[in-house]
């Protein structure tokens, strides 16, 4: 019974104290927002909140602080929140940690959604990576307002693989000369070893291991070094073109999906009898 009447005496209190604005915080660590949340605190710490105009409240704050450019008046719990932006002349710098929406590709603007701040590029223009895409500000007329940069930018981007293609190469085929070295081996101390040099320019070494006992670490290790030949070989490059853009497309979809695709082409170019195939895939992608 005594804890019964306990809580519903808590509950009370609770319900009676939420009638009060006991707290306020302000959003902006400035001289302005000191200033600000000692002026506020004073005024409006304890009062009901049935006593508190919000916009008769921001209306105050924008004609006794020149300095303010944007406020927000909202209420939490039993706190008094005030969200401010300050204002910055054409000469003043953006402070570095309100951050711009900055572009991650190079590519050509396709839609641009501007939630807060202001675009500095428009669809149609052509942007690189890093460049400033909406600026942590926005324009009441001849004023700067600072404000967090956000929103959603897509782009049109060319994505590319490109492969190598010589008419004219060599091929490397085995002359029928060769020769062998061996070492016989007890675990891994060389017990005898016989070496034979060559004088081949090119050449492949093939390694043979024979185990000598299925009881005791005894093996033969053979190695034979192959002579290689080079032979001239040509391709023709006309019979091989469609392969090799067909393969171009292949690496380059790799990752992708068809219905990605809003374009496709592919460029041909031929240096010193090199063929360089490049395919290109035209993409919409988000700045994320």
């Amino acid at each position: 019974m005594v804890c019964g009447i306990a809580l519903f005496v808590v509950a009370i209190l609770q319900f009676i104290s939420s009638l009060f604005c006991w707290k306020v915080e302000i959003v902006g660590t400035n001289e302005v927002g000191k200033e600000l949340k000692e002026k506020i605190q004073s005024e409006y710490a304890g009062k009901l909140w049935s006593e508190i105009e919000f916009s008769s409240l921001k209306n105050q704050i924008l004609q006794n602080f020149e300095n303010i450019g944007l406020v927000s008046v909202t209420r939490r719990g039993v706190t008094l929140i005030i969200d401010f932006s300050p204002l910055i002349s054409n000469n003043d710098t953006i402070p570095t940690n309100l951050g711009s929406v900055v572009s991650n590709f190079n590519g050509i603007v396709s839609n641009i959604l501007v939630v807060s701040g202001t675009p500095m590029v428009k669809v149609g223009d052509s942007v690189s990576i890093g460049q400033e895409l909406i600026a942590p500000y926005w324009l009441n007329g001849e004023e700067k307002i600072l404000c967090e940069a956000r929103g959603e930018v897509s782009f049109y981007i060319w994505q590319s693989e490109t492969v190598e293609f010589s008419e004219n190469s060599v091929v490397q085929e085995r002359s029928g000369n060769f020769v062998s070295s061996y070492k016989l081996l007890w675990g891994d101390e060389v017990l005898v070893e016989k070496k034979n040099s060559h004088s081949f320019k090119i050449f492949d070494e093939v390694e043979q291991i024979k185990y000598l006992s299925q009881i005791l670490p005894i093996k033969l290790v053979t190695i034979c070094d192959y002579e290689l030949i080079e032979l001239p070989f040509h391709r023709d490059f006309d019979a091989e073109k469609d392969a090799l853009i067909m393969l171009a497309r292949q690496k380059l979809l790799t990752n992708m999906s068809q219905s990605d695709i809003l374009d496709e082409k592919s460029v041909i170019n031929e240096v010193d009898g090199t063929y360089f195939v490049t395919y290109y895939v035209k993409t919409e992608i988000e700045n994320g």
